[in-house]
């Protein structure tokens, strides 16, 4: 077990003496022991650093791929979107929503996104509405019912009037944040 979590060269020391990553690879390594077919993480990668972080994501794919079943709770979608087959969204103790990861953000989230590298003042001058539109990386995601269409509007206008350049443009599904935030409210919970 100490081999298969990166702590074998470790195997003298005290786990006091240990980093907040390698106590949490160690917990693993007590965890898998007995070979179990059934590991419930807690929010295992909170606080520690990249290395371990991604260490401890092969591992889970690695169970994942032995047969092992997984539950994964934690706050971070982008790791739940790298892990997970299936999803609970839990809102205030009650299952709000769930299913295959791809189907829920799907299903429960229509619009798609369009992203865009252009100055603001374009699309005020175009009359966008500012519910449609947040910033970026530079650029400009404007939300849509009819995604394919936005981007046809986008491109004719950009031929027609010549008075901007695209940058770049492409075509976003939304993220599970995304999903999670439309179904649970972006207020701050205390």
């Amino acid at each position: 077990m100490l081999t298969k979590t990166g702590l074998l060269e470790r195997a003298k020391d005290a786990v006091k003496s240990f980093s907040g990553g390698m106590k949490r690879r160690i917990n693993i390594a007590c965890a898998l022991l007995h070979k179990p077919k059934l590991l419930i993480f807690d929010e295992p990668n909170v606080g520690i650093d990249p290395q371990s972080r991604n260490h401890i994501f092969e591992m889970i794919r690695h169970l994942k791929k032995g047969g092992v079943t997984i539950i994964y709770s934690t706050h971070y979608m982008e790791e739940v979107e790298a892990l997970c087959d299936d999803i609970a969204i839990i809102d205030h103790g009650n299952v709000i929503a769930q299913g295959h990861l791809g189907a829920c953000s799907n299903d429960l989230l229509k619009k798609q996104s369009i992203w865009k590298r252009t100055p603001l003042s374009t699309l005020n001058h175009w009359n966008m509405s500012k519910k449609m539109l947040s910033e970026k990386k530079h650029g400009w995601v404007l939300e849509t019912d009819h995604p394919l269409d936005m981007m046809r509007t986008l491109l004719n206008r950009q031929a027609k009037e010549k008075s901007f350049d695209i940058e770049d443009i492409e075509m976003m599904k939304p993220s599970l944040e995304t999903v999670f935030l439309s179904l649970t409210g972006k207020n701050l919970r205390d």
